[in-house]
């Protein structure tokens, strides 16, 4: 797992992230239409340190997300989800009733990955190109 969003390692000796910290009340299941699971994190989460100037790495400048989140289940194993839905109708049931038995309690790791994929991006006047997706996340552990 990690939290996506561009910011150095946390300076907090408190690095333990309970269910109880994050900002909503009830851990989200499934979305409805991409089937990730995402959890969201306040800027003041205990652990960590947000910079809302952003951080420069490796040459280069990095925003802050517009939401500061910990990614569960992102677009590929949705994917993959997805299809074996289509398979079984009673699986999707069972994933979400999964999500809402876990315990969701995470460590921050003193770990983050600079991570870079190409997107396809529409092109002004028509067509397409080609550009870099980068993001710099931190690590959690997360073994619920």
């Amino acid at each position: 797992m990690s939290i996506h969003h561009e910011q150095p390692s946390p300076q907090s000796d408190d690095r333990s992230l309970s269910q109880e910290s994050l900002p909503s009340v009830n851990i989200p299941g499934l979305d409805e239409r991409t089937k990730t699971v995402i959890l969201p994190l306040n800027t003041n989460t205990p652990g960590l340190t947000f910079h809302p100037e952003g951080v420069d790495h490796g040459g280069k400048h990095f925003e802050p997300k517009a939401e500061l989140h910990v990614t569960a289940i992102g677009f590929k194993t949705a994917g993959l989800l997805k299809k074996a839905f289509k398979k079984d109708e009673t699986l999707e049931a069972q994933v979400n009733e999964l999500i809402a038995r876990t315990d969701w309690t995470m460590t921050i790791r003193d770990e983050q990955l600079h991570l870079s994929k190409p997107q396809t991006v529409s092109v002004k006047g028509g067509g397409e190109e080609i550009k870099e997706r980068e993001s710099i996340i931190q690590l959690v552990d997360a073994p619920g």
